[in-house]
């Protein structure tokens, strides 16, 4: 079964995140898009990063199909900034034209700002947002101080 319960968590997918990823994983399969980088970017408050959501299994689930994927702990992990997180997914994650992004929560909105001005092969956005919510913790984030161009 493609979407199998993490045993020691007891933590499913959602039914839109299933589909999300369902259709991500059918999309790689039918275009035979494993020559690109692949990143996925966690949300807001993941660190551990391999011991929230369904991160650590989607990384396992495509390095299975061969792809190269990186998942990496997010600097400044409670706050997201925008300061700290497109600077070091582009610097030290090496960003270009040959990586598909994977973005979850406040990954999307780090992901919608850094395609704004660099070319990536391919974006995928699990649960993303283009307001504040009408949190002042997202608002401290950076990432709704300016109009969206993307």
């Amino acid at each position: 079964m493609l979407f199998e319960c993490d045993s020691r968590r007891k933590k499913i997918l959602d039914r839109k995140e299933k589909k999300s990823v369902c259709f991500f994983l059918f999309v790689l399969k039918i275009y035979k898009i494993n020559r690109y980088r692949i990143l996925i970017i966690s949300g807001m408050g993941c660190a551990p990063v391999r011991r929230h959501n369904w991160y650590e299994w989607l990384e396992k689930e495509l390095q299975k199909r061969n792809f190269y994927v990186i998942l990496q702990q997010m600097p400044d992990p409670y706050a997201a900034r925008e300061s700290y997180w497109v600077p070091f997914i582009c610097e030290k994650l090496k960003v270009d034209k040959n990586t598909i992004l994977i973005g979850h929560s406040s990954g999307c909105q780090a992901i919608m700002r850094l395609i704004e001005k660099d070319k990536v092969y391919g974006v995928i956005l699990v649960s993303a947002c283009h307001t504040d919510l009408g949190s002042e913790r997202e608002r401290a984030s950076e990432y709704y101080n300016r109009p969206w161009l993307v």
